[in-house]
Parts: C-alpha cells; structure tokens; sequence
C-alpha cells in the first residue's frame, strides 16, 4: 500500500510520464481555466437585466429531462456533488424563495 501512495503521489506531481504528461495536464489546466471563463461570460451575457439572477428557462418542450438526468447521475457517481447540490436545493427552498428581498434581488 505505502508503494501505491507513493506512486500517486509522483504520477500527481508529474515525475512520470516526462514531458508529454505535463503537456497534457497543462492542456487540462487550461481547458478548466476556459470553462470557468465562459461560464462568467456566459452567464453575464444572459442574465436578467439589473439583477444577479439565473436567466429565463426557456419552456420550449422537455429539454430539461437530458440535464436533469445527467446531474442526477453525477450525483450518485459523486457523492460529493450529490451532497453540495442538495445542500443547495435546501438553501433555496428553505431560506431564499423565503426571504423576499433575498428572492427579488437573486432573481
């Protein structure tokens, strides 16, 4: 077991693989980086104006099943994302569509 830590560890701090394994963890850094970027961008793009809010779902269809379910797997195959987003759920059901100053200024 003490091996295996210790190989994890050198995978992790890229002592394996030479350069090649940098190049693409770099190109994962990056890609994370620009993710996060549009995500702002995005978002900013579409928000509701003069508030901080989520943008209007658009109601055309079922369109929200494909999503849904893709967040409800991620939630069970990670657990820790499964527990951060019902905490989340709870925040906004419990305190913010409670809180009406709270709930006009989110949106």
């Amino acid at each position: 077991m003490p091996k295996a830590v210790e190989m994890g560890i050198a995978i992790h701090m890229g002592k394996y693989f030479g350069l090649p394994n940098k190049l693409l963890m770099l190109l994962a850094c990056l890609i994370l980086i620009l993710l996060c970027m549009s995500g702002v961008v995005l978002w900013w793009i579409r928000r509701p104006s003069g508030q901080l809010g989520a943008p209007i779902v658009p109601m055309e269809g079922n369109q929200w099943k494909i999503p849904l379910a893709i967040v409800a797997i991620m939630g069970v195959v990670f657990p820790l994302v499964g527990i951060s987003l019902i905490g989340v759920l709870l925040l906004d059901f419990l305190i913010l569509q409670r809180v009406p100053s709270l709930k006009r200024f989110l949106g």
